[in-house]
């Protein structure tokens, strides 16, 4: 639409009718809308023109109704604005609204225009007509919504021709795939079917019959026989088929008995077949997930197999893209459409999503070749994934694709796998040390991705990169940061040194490494070692560094083996506990007995500031009389404040008591002032403040602010 054409039209006209009916309409509950109507053309296009007046018969809105377009005019700002929006969202004549709102027509001339105009057009575009003829609402709701619904399809057949265009890219899948879905994929998906009363078994691995004997024994001429116990052979249980065991095959299945129902019997096994390509003249790596099926439900001799593709994602080399095989609900049918955002409670079948994880088709270095993963080791990094993860028979669900993801960021993570530390690869890309599986590190974090070399990226000197390689060929990230934390500590190790530490075990103490390293001035790491491992067994090494912390901090000289290395290593555990422990509570009871001596005097000091003598609505405030208060405080109220009694000690925070003037003995509520502003404020059990108790703390807030600007003001006079 030409705004400055629609703008040169005359100005809204307030006739008699329309006076008398805003004044007939008004009322207080509701907004009334008037309406009257016109029709013109605008640089040749057939224009319906709907003026709006308020319930006071003024100008509101005019809109302009055209076949393919609707704009909105508002009239009561100065300044000409325009609005996109549908009219019930600008009326709010809608039942979502809080106020409602209705529209009358100013006259039976304006409601049969705007009725006929809508009917013509519903013609024209053959849209179905619901509205009651009674209603105006629902006849300018059925023409906008009809213009924003082709909108919206126009917008949807352009992402629909994109999307169309992005899956051209995918084409056939290899040809050997089919063959090995059977072999491959679906390998570990056989059973073996029985029938006790015939005698008779069947293999689907191998596709062998079998004798089976009333004493339990399964037998074949060639490969000899297998024998279940007196009990035979159950259904459900694990089974051996003697051929497959003949040629050293060696996997277990399951047996079936044949007289049961087969028909939930259908196997799924998530296949990804990776394709490189050209997308757009940039190199693109597609991965595609493929669920293969195997149906026993008609026959077990010659089950069906199958394949359906229901991900695929594309990896450029500055960002991947995601699509599943859907519902989209422009076009209503099934189609490839973005990847849907799945919620935690999404739990899927193993036919929907890879929930038991995935077999690759084909990922040797072969296939990546030319595209922009061709030095990614993504062979190699798998191959060390499954070895590391020996309870796992496949690769994680969506694996590749975070392999590619975190390869794209850091692209260093290949120097790893190519000198052989595929431990340490795994490790940084999983975010757990093998050492310490459930201490979640972000080790990619630590990394210098600006390195040129192994060593570099960790972050070591090459005399270290060698000693670490000399001492494993496949090295964890912890022996790396034992190199780590001694060069951050300043502490020189050597290669013998090195390699004791690394054998080291944390025994329930997180890095237990750092104390020996820590403790390294004082003494040997030889005579360190040989002291832990002579402790009783009623002692741990944890302890005996928290025995040289305690005497340390009591002052003694670390440099003397009878404090270093005490022969009744108990007896002298405890008596130092003991000792560090009285004067650990000598120190607070001191340092307790200052700060209420300094309570006291700011108490005194501050006894005229006016923050500190409020009394409004039967509530004052106060500062603690004691330290001990803190803790009374959090267990009359049942909150936390008595733990912080080190950080009020340390003068981190300030702690203030509000009460009532009819209860002043008797806990209220708790405040913290820290930063000139109110932290928290809370009653009972953590309770949050009432009206009246917020009203004080604003109060309270304000005059505080202005005591301690008054304070800033009289240091810098000084």
């Amino acid at each position: 639409m030409n705004k400055r054409e629609l703008r040169k039209l005359p100005a809204p006209k307030v006739t008699k009718k329309i006076q008398d009916l805003a004044e007939a309409v008004r009322n207080k509950r509701t907004r009334e809308y008037i309406i009257s109507v016109f029709r013109t053309e605008v640089e040749g296009a057939d224009t319906l023109v709907l003026d709006v007046f308020d319930d006071k018969a003024a100008p509101f809105m005019r809109a302009f109704f055209q076949e393919d377009d609707y704009i909105t005019l508002n009239m009561q700002s100065k300044k000409t604005s325009w609005k996109t929006g549908a009219l019930d969202s600008i009326l709010e004549y809608r039942w979502m609204y809080p106020v409602k709102s209705h529209v009358h027509m100013a006259t039976k001339k304006d409601r049969k225009l705007l009725y006929d105009w809508v009917d013509e057009y519903c013609r024209n575009h053959k849209v179905k007509t619901h509205y009651t003829f009674n209603d105006p609402e629902d006849i300018i709701d059925k023409y906008q919504e009809d213009i924003k619904h082709r909108r919206l399809m126009i917008k949807a057949q352009r992402k629909r021709d994109w999307l169309d265009n992005r899956m051209s890219f995918f084409k056939e899948l290899p040809e050997g795939f089919e063959p090995w879905i059977d072999e491959i994929a679906m390998y570990n998906h056989n059973y073996i079917f029985y029938d006790k009363k015939k005698g008779y078994a069947y293999c689907t691995r191998c596709q062998n019959d079998f004798k089976l004997h009333k004493d339990g024994e399964l037998q074949m001429k060639k490969c000899g026989w297998v024998s279940y116990g007196p009990q035979g052979i159950k259904h459900n249980k694990d089974a051996v088929c003697p051929f497959c065991m003949s040629k050293d095959i060696g996997v277990k299945t399951v047996a079936k008995s044949i007289g049961y129902s087969r028909q939930q019997l259908v196997e799924a096994q998530w296949a990804i077949v990776i394709q490189p390509t050209e997308i757009e003249e940039k190199s693109a790596v597609m991965v595609r997930y493929i669920c293969c099926t195997k149906d026993y439900r008609e026959s077990f001799v010659d089950p069906k197999l199958g394949y359906y593709e229901m991900y695929r994602s594309i990896h450029f080399e500055d960002h991947c893209e995601n699509y599943e095989w859907g519902w989209d609900i422009h076009f209503h049918k099934d189609d490839w459409i973005p990847e849907r955002q799945k919620g935690w409670y999404w739990s899927p079948s193993k036919f929907q999503a890879p929930v038991d994880g995935v077999i690759p088709y084909d990922i040797s270095d072969e296939v990546l070749k030319g595209s922009w993963l061709q030095y990614s080791c993504c062979e190699r990094f798998a191959k060390a994934y499954l070895e590391l993860h020996r309870d796992k028979n496949s690769l994680g669900p969506w694996f590749f694709d975070q392999w590619f993801n975190f390869y794209r960021d850091h692209k260093s993570i290949e120097k790893f796998i190519k000198i052989g530390w595929d431990k340490m690869a795994v490790e940084i890309v999983d975010g757990r040390e093998e050492d310490s599986p459930y201490l979640r590190t972000e080790i990619k974090n630590l990394l210098n991705e600006e390195g040129r070399t192994v060593a570099e990226v960790i972050g070591v000197s090459r005399e270290q990169f060698l000693m670490i390689r000399n001492a494993s060929d496949n090295p964890i990230w912890r022996d790396v940061e034992i190199l780590r934390y001694a060069n951050q500590q300043e502490i020189p190790v050597s290669e013998k040194e090195y390699r004791e530490l690394r054998y080291i075990h944390d025994n329930g103490r997180s890095k237990l490494y750092q104390e020996y390293i820590d403790w390294k001035d004082c003494t040997t790491l030889h005579k360190l070692k040989k002291y832990t491992d002579s402790l009783p067994n009623n002692a741990k090494p944890g302890d005996y560094f928290e025995y040289l912390e305690w005497t340390k901090e009591l002052g003694y000289d670390m440099r003397n083996e009878f404090n270093l290395y005490p022969k009744d290593f108990i007896k002298k555990h405890n008596e130092r506990s003991k000792e560090y422990m009285k004067q650990k509570n000598k120190a607070q009871r001191e340092a307790a007995k200052e700060f209420n001596r300094l309570l006291r005097k700011y108490r005194q000091d501050t006894k005229d500031v006016e923050a500190l003598n409020m009394n409004i609505d039967g509530l004052f405030i106060r500062l603690p009389e004691s330290l001990k208060e803190l803790s009374i405080e959090g267990e009359n109220l049942h909150h936390c404040v008595g733990t912080y009694r080190e950080k009020v000690m340390n003068g981190e925070t300030t702690i203030f008591f509000i009460r009532k003037i009819s209860a002043p003995n008797k806990s209220y509520y708790t405040l913290e002032w820290k930063d000139s502003r109110v932290v928290q404020c809370r009653g009972m059990k953590n309770c949050d403040m009432t009206p009246q108790v917020k009203a004080f703390v604003e109060m309270f807030k304000e005059k505080m602010v202005e005591y301690e600007k008054s304070l800033m003001k009289v240091r810098r006079a000084g």
